[in-house]
């Protein structure tokens, strides 16, 4: 009697697809297949259990003293009050909107904000506006937790990605503040996370680009991760669908993104023209309009300057990202993010404008490359010329993972607690109230943005409160105020104000005189009254 024999299952490429060891998934089944909830939650158990603790402790960072630190900056203002026009004046901005950024951002920070009012409480619109951003962190996390375990790091390393993502000063800094590249990243790290599907489903192939759709019409300056995103298409791919795969991937993003020209083609002002706005004239300021940063090398540059308050508050995440990030190539299972975090590093070095938020998006790649070499020096078991050597992989990244936590934990600890009891707004925030006690509410105000939203909440007419970036720059308000500078009552100077150099600006600061002034140094703002 012949034995009926079983034909062997189709070998699993364990590396390629992230999966541990005994995680291979039977022959046909798709990882990534929709099944019953608690199946999935049952799979996933262990990973809820480790990264629950770890996003708790990275949310209480974030919330404590969220409104005090750092001080708010201008764009915040801007993007707050887009926001609030999103929710109280069914507009993409509180002026005349150009094309200057894609506004998928801040209608999503107004929906989130919608249900609880967020711009109408008692606080400031801008702690309002950070807060909105903790879930966003927390998500973007727990989506770099799942890219970590897709590159096949174990749970224990892709936790420590986590923690050094949420917790690192540099991050804490920056993830608090309401820029669109914070919004831009659980897009970005989605994308990644669907591009390297280890079912290769069609599906996850378009929703990668759908994401990726999402975060460049939140932040277009993501485009420069498409390379990294191409890579873990092309890796995570089969061959013989591959051409297919990248098709449906590109087809879904272009598709998507296709959204924002088709607004301006609609409203008239995707091609410039008398008389209006487009989309074209935003590119072209974005590639071209803005002045250079100059050298990162060169002391007294924008460049030199925004780098070096980053490696102030941390060198260590940065650094260990850099020094991964070369290895990285060579290693199958860092090369994406090797390529994301290289593609940040070279652009940093060419001669162009260098924005102050630009280091967000290094920061997920940075974590995920420093925790990803301690995994592979875990992994590493040589057993020549003794097998008692097998364990040496393992005890060298344990004594490497335990000298960077006693360097770093005290340092990050240090600067994270004088970043969550610091009060760096004061200035500003006493200037709003003594404007709210003192300035009639009929008072015409040249003010930074960042107060916007607070004064006419507080009863200021909108058309009023002007920002001073929109002095001759924007016709509605040259229209109403045809005289410029000399049709204000007063001029709240702050440190972005005080190193503008439009005419009427410098003009509205020459002409007027101190009525009162908080804080010293960058941080003072000034209320003057204007003569004339």
């Amino acid at each position: 009697m012949t034995a009926v024999q079983t034909p062997p299952s189709p070998p699993a490429d364990l590396e390629r697809l992230g999966l541990r060891p005994g995680a291979a998934p039977a022959p046909g089944v798709d990882p990534d297949a929709p099944g019953s909830v608690r199946s999935w939650l049952g799979r996933r158990a262990a990973s809820f259990a480790l990264l629950a603790p770890v996003l708790a402790l990275i949310g209480v960072v974030q919330v404590w003293g969220i409104g005090q630190f750092p001080a708010r900056f201008d764009d915040e203002g801007t993007y707050v009050a887009q926001a609030w026009a999103v929710q109280h004046l069914g507009q993409l901005a509180h002026y005349t909107y150009w094309y200057d950024h894609p506004p998928l951002g801040w209608i999503v920070l107004a929906l989130l904000g919608w249900p609880m009012h967020a711009f109408d409480g008692p606080g400031t619109a801008i702690a309002a506006g950070r807060a909105l951003l903790v879930p966003i962190t927390l998500l973007t996390a727990a989506l770099l937790y799942a890219f970590a375990r897709r590159l096949g790091m174990r749970k224990g390393f892709a936790a420590l990605a986590v923690l050094a993502f949420g917790l690192s000063p540099l991050a804490l800094n920056y993830h608090r503040m309401v820029w669109l590249d914070n919004l831009a990243m659980p897009w970005l790290i989605g994308a990644f996370v669907l591009a390297l599907t280890p079912g290769r489903r069609l599906w996850a192939y378009a929703g990668a680009g759908a994401c990726f759709a999402g975060a460049v019409l939140t932040k277009e300056t993501v485009l420069l991760m498409l390379p990294a995103l191409a890579l873990a298409v092309w890796q995570s791919s089969e061959r013989s669908t591959r051409r297919f795969c990248f098709a449906v991937f590109g087809a879904t993003f272009l598709l998507l993104a296709s959204i924002y020209p088709l607004y301006a083609l609609i409203k008239g002002e995707l091609l410039p023209g008398p008389g209006h706005v487009s989309l074209l004239q935003g590119v072209e300021f974005q590639l071209n309009g803005r002045a250079p940063s100059g050298s990162i090398f060169k002391a007294g540059t924008l460049s030199n300057y925004y780098v070096d308050g980053w490696l102030t508050l941390d060198k260590l995440l940065l650094g260990a990202g850099l020094a991964s990030s070369v290895p990285g190539l060579l290693s199958r299972r860092l090369r994406v993010p090797a390529v994301a975090f290289l593609i940040q590093v070279l652009m940093m070095l060419r001669p162009g404008y260098l924005p102050a938020p630009y280091v967000i998006a290094m920061l997920p790649f940075a974590a995920l490359l420093a925790a990803g070499a301690f995994d592979a020096i875990a992994r590493w078991r040589p057993t020549w010329p003794s097998p008692r050597l097998s364990l040496a992989g393992p005890v060298i990244a344990a004594v490497a993972v335990a000298t960077t936590v006693v360097v770093a934990a005290p340092r990050w600890a240090r600067e994270d607690r004088r970043q969550m009891t610091t009060n760096a707004d004061q200035p500003m925030q006493t200037a709003a109230h003594w404007l709210v006690r003192h300035a009639p509410r009929s008072s015409t105000l040249i003010i930074d943005d960042t107060l916007w939203v607070d004064l006419v909440r507080q009863g200021f007419p909108r058309r009023n409160v002007v920002w001073y970036y929109k002095l001759g720059t924007d016709g509605t308000v040259d229209a109403k105020y045809p005289r410029g500078w000399r049709e204000f009552d007063y001029v709240v100077s702050s440190q972005m104000m005080r190193t503008d150099r439009t005419a009427n600006v410098r003009a509205a600061l020459r002409n007027s005189r101190l009525v009162a002034g908080f804080g010293r140094g960058t941080s003072r703002v000034e209320i003057r009254r204007i003569r004339g």
